[in-house]
Formats: structure tokens, C-alpha cells, sequence
């Protein structure tokens, strides 16, 4: 009867995924990066890098120290569809993240005494059903094929739903309020007081995905800008300093009176980065109350979500920039600011001509803290609930995170991304902002099990002239009514 009742259940899931998936096709053709002759993985170290204060103490896992599973072969689904590498469980290739890589999983598999075995599963936006599918027909089996499983965001949402999933706050290792661990989840992102899913330094993909804003150096000079680094350190970076930075700079390159992505634009971005702006402006779709249940948030029908809907479509649409399909204009030079993926960083702009910098998005004002979203592509983390041992896969998992944590982040964020692409000792001192301000409303990280409203109402209106009253009205019941739908799956 149980396999019934989930069978019955995965098929209406699905059904709404296909929707989904079809919606959501622009946000894998806007993380599709301009080819380049360059190999992305090829991050080599720098020649000094700045010695840095220890830590004043130690932070290790609350592991037992007589913890030793005898060899077992753990088996972990990872996605082969990653842009860069997020395991490495062959050899040292003498590239800096690799090594890290390599690095993390021997000293997990040397303290658990362990071994991996890293079975590939394609998760993707596209592929969201094929996943969730081959997911819970491995558990409706009762295989134990998988002790963990990673994959592309949006589909541990269905997973969650569907009753696939171990809830992670009640395995014997993973402690969720170790540094490793992206804590926020557990204020935005538990049903009732559970977390079936998780995310940190167990995957560099998060760091990769994070939204961050993109802006040309040279272009700064040229029109003799505010410095972006200054603005954000006097808390001056907002998403009115950026449009009055941004005033009056466009320009038709090409000559055809049509803008387009051989212009020159002061902002330009695909639409999937302007979702950045809800969250930077301190907004949310989902929160959770005291008792641990999502409800929706006033937020959503504030005079702010209002007022920020009106800037940013002023911003877009005064002639001076643009919302473009695709990463050209930054790529080429010619756009001052940018939203992207900071991945970006070290798969495109490795090989530009001008000098780029990093600041986190804009606020809404002066007063708010900054606040960063990542875009559906980073990597989530859960255990199935036919697991040989979810205590063991616990086991793993926290060791792996801390292993992330003490070895792949560092190569990633201080030495590669910092060091290397960034060019310049403040993007430093902003990535540790951006790091430290990544948010996981509810209602964007279950938004497909949510008709996917909780972006496509607020893109759809900025990405155009749309009206943001009668997007609420017509939009709020649909998300109200899901919600409801939703919450009565974990019951």
C-alpha cells in the first residue's frame, strides 16, 4: 500500500515537474557559458599567497575517534552535469582545486575507513523528473542501492515531498550548526521541524552558483564612476546608487537603433539574475513560523516588494540598459554591471582584455545587509530512507563537509577564485561578504513543488512592464493553494 500511495503521488509530482521544467528552460541556457579556449579546471596556484592568523582554536567534527565502518564502500549518486568538477577520487593532478578534492575524499575515507563508489545520475533543469524518478524507484525497490545522493537543487523539493528522504536533523552525525554547514537552511528551509536536505562546504558547487554582481574596471575609469568597493564598504551600495551609476550610458555600438548584445549597456543580465534583487532587497516568498511551517510572507504584498518592482524596472527600461539573453555584453566589454554566477569568474572571464571586480548584489537601502541567493544549479545533499545505515551515510556526510570546509573552499574561494581571477585584494574582502550572506527562502528552493510562482511572478513582472498589483492578485491564491498541497505531503 505504501509503494502505491507513492507511486499515486510521484505521478502528480511529475506532472507538475514537466511544467516546471519547461518554465525553467532559460535558466540553463543563461548558465551556458560563451565557449573559450581555455580549460575551466585548469586553476593553477598562485606564486605568494598571503599568510593568514590561525584560528584561535580548533573546530572538529563530533565524530567518535574509534569511528570505523571496516572498509564498506559507500555508494554516493553525483551529478556528471556539473560545469566544474565537484569529486575527484582518481589521483593528484597537480591543479589546485583537484588536489583539494582528492585531498578531502582520502582523508574521509582514512578517518571513516571507507571507500567511495560514485555512481552518476543526470540531474539537471531538464532532467528534474528523469532524476526524481530514478531516485525513488531505487527506494520503492528497497535496493539500499544509494547510502547518499547529490544532484541539482530543485529536485530534492520533490524528493522531500514524496517521502524519499531521511530527515537529516535526526541522523547521529550531521550537526547542522558546524561551520561546514550552510545553517540558514535550517531557518528557511525546514517542513515541521525537519531538514531533508543540506548544502555548504560538502559541495563547491554552492560557491560556484552563488549570484553576485560583475562590474567592468575599465568602464568604471572611463566614466570616472563611484568606486563599487567603496560604496559597499560604506554600505552606500544600493540598487539606486547602481541605476544613477548606470544613467545615460548606453550606447548603439553597432549603429542599427536596435539595443542589443553588441551595445553597451551600464546594467545588463539575463532575466534568471535579476531574481538576486528580491532577496538582496531583504524580501522573502516563504518563512517559517515558530513551529516549524512555512507560511507566506507579508513581504510579498509590502509597499518595498511594490517599490522595488518600480526601481528595477525603471532601472531596465530607461534606455541606458537591458535584460539580454545571454553573457555577451559583459563578456565583450561592454556592460559596467553584471549579475551572474560567480563560477563565471573561472570558466569565462579567466581570458578577458579590461579588469572585472566582484561586490555582492545591491540592497534595497542603505540600511539593509546584504544578502545572496544562488541560482538553481548548486548541489543539495540527503540521504535516502532505504539507506543500509543512515547513521553511516550521516557519518560520511559530516565528514565530508568538514574535509570541504578545511581543504576544497580554501582552494576554491581563497587561492583559484580569489587569488587568481579576481585580480585584486578588495573582490577578496567582498566574496567573504557574498559567502557570508547566502539565503535559502523556502519559497525558492521548493518553488517547483510551488507551481514555481515563487520566481516566475516577480521575474516575469521586472522582465518586462507587467504591473505588480494585479500579478499579486492573480498569483497569491495559486501560491496559497499550493502551499496548502504541499504541507499536506508531510503530514
Amino acid at each position: 500500500m505504501k509503494k502505491r500511495i507513492l507511486c499515486v503521488l510521484l505521478a502528480v509530482l511529475l506532472c507538475g515537474q514537466i511544467v516546471s521544467c519547461s518554465e525553467n528552460q532559460s535558466e540553463e541556457k543563461a548558465s551556458s557559458a560563451p565557449e573559450t579556449q581555455a580549460d575551466a579546471a585548469d586553476v593553477t596556484a598562485p606564486e605568494a599567497v598571503p599568510e593568514t592568523e590561525p584560528e584561535e582554536e580548533t573546530i572538529s567534527p563530533d565524530l567518535p575517534d574509534e569511528l570505523d565502518y571496516g572498509g564498506e564502500t559507500i555508494h554516493i549518486v553525483k551529478n556528471p552535469l556539473v560545469l566544474l568538477p565537484e569529486f575527484n577520487t582518481e589521483e593528484l593532478t597537480g591543479e589546485v582545486v583537484d588536489d583539494a578534492l582528492y585531498n578531502s575524499y582520502t582523508a574521509v575515507c582514512d578517518r571513516l575507513n571507507v571507500d567511495f563508489d560514485l555512481i552518476d545520475v543526470e540531474s539537471s533543469n531538464s532532467k528534474q523528473s528523469d532524476y526524481v524518478l530514478a531516485i525513488t524507484k531505487s527506494v520503492q525497490s528497497g535496493s539500499a542501492a544509494y547510502d547518499i545522493i547529490s544532484g541539482y537543487s530543485m529536485c530534492f523539493a520533490t524528493l522531500s515531498a514524496l517521502g524519499v528522504l531521511n530527515d537529516l536533523l535526526q541522523t547521529e552525525y550531521i550537526d547542522m550548526e558546524k561551520p561546514w554547514w550552510s545553517s540558514q537552511l535550517l531557518k528557511q528551509s525546514v517542513v515541521n521541524k525537519k531538514l531533508f536536505f543540506a548544502t555548504g562546504d560538502i559541495s563547491n558547487q554552492l560557491l560556484y552558483n552563488m549570484v553576485v554582481t560583475f562590474f567592468n574596471k575599465n568602464l568604471i575609469t572611463e566614466y570616472n564612476l563611484e568606486s563599487p568597493y567603496t560604496l559597499v564598504d560604506e554600505r552606500r551600495w544600493t540598487l539606486d546608487k547602481m541605476a544613477e551609476l548606470c544613467h545615460g550610458l548606453y550606447t548603439d555600438l553597432n549603429g542599427n537603433g536596435t539595443p542589443d548584445n553588441d551595445d553597451r549597456y551600464g546594467f545588463a543580465s539575463s532575466a534568471v539574475f535579476l531574481d538576486a534583487f528580491w532577496f538582496s532587497a531583504g524580501l522573502t516568498y516563504i518563512n517559517i513560523d515558530s513551529e516549524g511551517v512555512p507560511v507566506i510572507s507579508e513581504s510579498i504584498s509590502s509597499e518595498r516588494a511594490a517599490d522595488l518592482v518600480g526601481k528595477i524596472q525603471s532601472m531596465l527600461f530607461d534606455g541606458t540598459n537591458g535584460v539580454t539573453t545571454t553573457f555577451d555584453p559583459f563578456w565583450n566589454g561592454n556592460s559596467v554591471f553584471h549579475n551572474d554566477e560567480l563560477l563565471m569568474a573561472s570558466y569565462s572571464l579567466r581570458d578577458v582584455a579590461y579588469e572585472y571586480g566582484v561586490i555582492p548584489v545591491p540592497t534595497y537601502s542603505e540600511e539593509d545587509e546584504f544578502s545572496t541567493c544562488a541560482s538553481f544549479t548548486y548541489t543539495l545533499y540527503g540521504i535516502p530512507i532505504d539507506a543500509r545505515d543512515p547513521d553511516m551515510s550521516s557519518a560520511v556526510m559530516e565528514a565530508m563537509a568538514y574535509e570541504g570546509w578545511k581543504t576544497v573552499t580554501p582552494a576554491v574561494f581563497e587561492t583559484a577564485m580569489k587569488y587568481k581571477y579576481t585580480h585584486d585584494e578588495d573582490s577578496i574582502r567582498m566574496l567573504d561578504i557574498i559567502r557570508g550572506s547566502i539565503s535559502f527562502d523556502f519559497g525558492r528552493v521548493f518553488n517547483s513543488m510551488l507551481s514555481s510562482v515563487t520566481y516566475t511572478m516577480f521575474r516575469g513582472v521586472v522582465n518586462g512592464t507587467g504591473n505588480w498589483a494585479s500579478t499579486l492578485a492573480s498569483n497569491l491564491k495559486l501560491l496559497d493553494k499550493q502551499l496548502g498541497k504541499l504541507l499536506d505531503k508531510f503530514e
